[in-house]
């Protein structure tokens, strides 16, 4: 039952530039006035009641209590609901507090939020007059502590992003967004990102997760792998080994890669013994077969970096690699090590009708010229062409200006003796490479 003292969110371990889709939209919303609709203010599904034994810190008295919902997440609220019902009389001492309960289960019994609903905000204060308040992301919770200074919303500002204004519906909205992530990937050549899959022993083809536009490096267990050709790969009858080559093909909308030898060993795997929270950078889990003391390993549907594998834990972990969303995950959900790893340049992952809450897992900019895109295409909409291409030139300048600031480690080195294309000689340049042959 987490109580968060608005001001407080650094206090809730979220990713650094967190960002969410609906943020996005709700942005865009603003800028051509066509807002989403409003989460109803609470009614009679919550209630207040004076529990004992539950030693409080307020100040000795009567209290009164008017409750809203907000919507967003703890980092980024979108905004609270006007107040429901005022509650009370509560005669508050050292050992009694006020507690919020809900009449609204989920399919296991537990109260919960009503759908949109992020967190409840509770005012309180002299009836009339609640000058002060708590934000609990669950129900039931109880009021005992001194709140931040604040008063109920005079107006409704609990915007849903994933439902329809009044000129534009969310599904288009949506569709907007995916094709402004397609432009803008075709301007910046993709996302830099590294992604992985766990290998079989003896099988040659693998799906990489996500759709990538460039495959330029690659690992097997650790080593890293020459990217060959289609010609370089012996085809004739399955060798297991240590694979020294991989070879990119691109089929439709799949990223598929051959190795060559075929992986001689089945990736580690397990399950999670612990459930992980949406920002959790530890994983508790029971695993076997794992070689890998760092790398890439997919949760449920969701890849991950890890730092090490320490004392059946995953640790320091970077979550949603790959284009994937970081989600909550309980107790026994599958755990696979990804040790046929890759980087490159992937495409935008898309976003459909329910995704507002998802991390916007891009690179720090893409918000705000998907709000620019956005508006253009909305004016586009209006027929005010000539303002539609302004803000399509400014999307596209920033999308440029994007791809020439990615930072580029150097030098590059080109790989010895591959054998393949360009030839290289060690001796002629440093320890770990040659010169250029044309």
């Amino acid at each position: 039952m987490p109580i968060i003292p608005v001001g407080g969110p650094a206090s809730i371990p979220l990713p650094a530039g967190y960002n969410t889709v609906g943020n996005v939209i709700l942005s865009a919303r603003e800028m051509f006035t066509d807002r989403a609709q409003v989460l109803n203010p609470p009614g009679t599904e919550l209630k207040g009641t004076l529990i004992g034994n539950a030693p409080s810190t307020l100040t000795w008295g009567t209290y009164y209590v008017k409750l809203c919902y907000r919507t967003g997440s703890a980092i980024n609220p979108w905004g609270e609901t006007l107040p429901g019902p005022e509650l009370g009389p509560f005669v508050v001492d050292a050992q009694h507090s006020i507690q919020i309960q809900g009449t609204q289960q989920n399919t296991y019994g537990a109260a919960q939020l009503p759908a949109g609903a992020t967190a409840v905000v509770a005012y309180y204060g002299s009836q009339g007059g609640e000058y002060q308040y708590v934000v609990s992301t669950s129900i039931p919770f109880a009021i005992g502590i001194q709140g931040q200074g604040g008063y109920p919303p005079t107006r409704n500002t609990a915007y849903l992003p994933d439902s329809n204004g009044d000129a534009l519906s969310a599904a288009a909205i949506y569709r907007w967004i995916n094709d402004g992530l397609k432009l803008g990937s075709e301007i910046t050549n993709g996302i830099p990102d590294h992604t992985a899959c766990p290998t079989v022993d003896g099988q040659p083809v693998y799906t990489l997760p996500g759709n990538w536009k460039k495959i330029n490096g690659g690992w097997y267990d650790g080593y890293p792998l020459y990217m060959g050709r289609q010609n370089d790969v012996f085809r004739r009858n399955a060798v297991p080994g240590t694979v020294a080559l991989s070879v990119t093909r691109q089929l439709t909308d799949r990223t598929m890669v051959e190795c060559w030898p075929q992986p001689a060993r089945t990736s580690g795997n397990g399950t999670t013994t612990a459930a992980m929270g949406l920002a959790d950078i530890v994983a508790n889990v029971n695993v076997s077969g794992w070689v890998l003391g760092f790398g890439l390993a997919q949760i449920g549907t969701e890849i991950v970096e890890y730092a090490a594998l320490d004392n059946n834990q995953l640790v320091g972990l970077t979550r949603g690699m790959a284009g994937t969303v970081p989600m909550a995950w309980p107790a026994g959900t599958v755990v696979n090590e990804l040790n046929l790893e890759f980087s490159g340049s992937r495409v935008p992952t898309p976003y459909g009708l329910g995704m507002s809450g998802s991390v916007l897992n891009l690179e720090p900019g893409w918000d705000q010229a998907l709000q620019v895109y956005l508006e253009s295409r909305f004016l586009k909409l209006e027929k005010q062409y000539k303002e539609s291409k302004a803000l399509l030139d400014e999307f596209t300048a920033t999308m440029q200006q994007m791809k020439s600031n990615r930072i580029v480690f150097g030098p590059r080195q080109v790989q010895a003796n591959a054998g393949r294309g360009a030839e290289t000689y060690p001796g002629l340049g440093g320890p770990f490479g040659g010169v250029l042959v044309p």
